[in-house]
């Protein structure tokens, strides 16, 4: 087995984490949805907007990601890359850095919301089915992941570019799209309770195209960190060289 750089075991262990720790909390919290969805109106309401909420959209692409980059790392370790086909290969950069830093991102504007009233993001009745450290985990830990994975990618991997760039563009239209569906067309009701509280007022456009400015702002921020990262460790190998030649 050839030597790698320990970045791909840091990786991996990335991988794994994120995905037990969205899948088995999620999983149980899903039984439990079911079970009480018929008492509890407001869990009701939630069960059936679910599927058109931008945090389990993310919380997929991040699993997908996870399983995906996973398995190519894994192989990559054994030294049978070649056995992934190269396009699968190169195109889980361009879905990290298209998708799932600037995604994970975006879905941050829970905290501000949920601080200035949690009743508009996250009622106090969902707790029967829905723990408070769910909030963290599909709100928080997702963002963590994706920022220790982007600490651990290749120096020259994601690129920046336009395919990245629209995938980002295509995920916010049809979102969009899902959100103005439900409204006007399907249940008649906005995706979440902030923004029929917030009609009428400037708050409004703010907090419908909010996911798009701060996936937007993601999407930018994720290669200054990315240079910043790499000049912190080439600055720490300077030191290191210097400490050498001079003790």
């Amino acid at each position: 087995m050839q030597k790698h750089n320990h970045h791909i075991y840091c990786r991996i262990a990335g991988h794994i984490v994120i995905i037990l720790g969205l899948v088995i909390p999620l999983l149980r919290t899903t039984i439990l949805i079911e079970n009480h969805r018929l008492q509890v109106p407001d869990l009701q309401k939630f069960a059936d907007l679910r599927t058109r909420f931008a945090t389990l959209w993310n919380v997929g692409f991040q699993v997908i990601y996870a399983l995906v980059s996973l398995v190519i790392d894994i192989y990559t370790v054994k030294g049978k890359e070649q056995n992934i086909p190269a396009a699968l290969r190169s195109y889980r950069y361009t879905f990290f850095a298209g998708i799932i830093y600037p995604v994970a991102m975006g879905v941050l504007i829970f905290w501000p919301v949920y601080i200035y009233d949690r009743e508009l993001v996250y009622k106090t009745t969902l707790e029967v089915a829905i723990a408070q450290h769910i909030n963290y985990i599909v709100h928080g830990l997702v963002f963590v992941y994706a920022n220790y994975e982007l600490a651990f990618l290749p120096r020259e991997l994601p690129k920046r570019d336009n395919v990245s760039w629209n995938h980002l563009v295509v995920f916010n239209v049809i979102y969009m799209a899902v959100v103005f569906y439900t409204r006007y067309v399907d249940i008649g009701v906005w995706v979440y309770d902030v923004l029929t509280a917030t009609i009428g007022t400037i708050m409004f456009p703010i907090i419908l195209f909010s996911l798009w400015g701060l996936s937007t702002m993601g999407y930018y921020l994720q290669w200054t960190l990315k240079e910043l990262v790499w000049w912190l460790r080439d600055s720490v190998k300077v030191r290191s060289l210097e400490n050498k030649y001079t003790s």
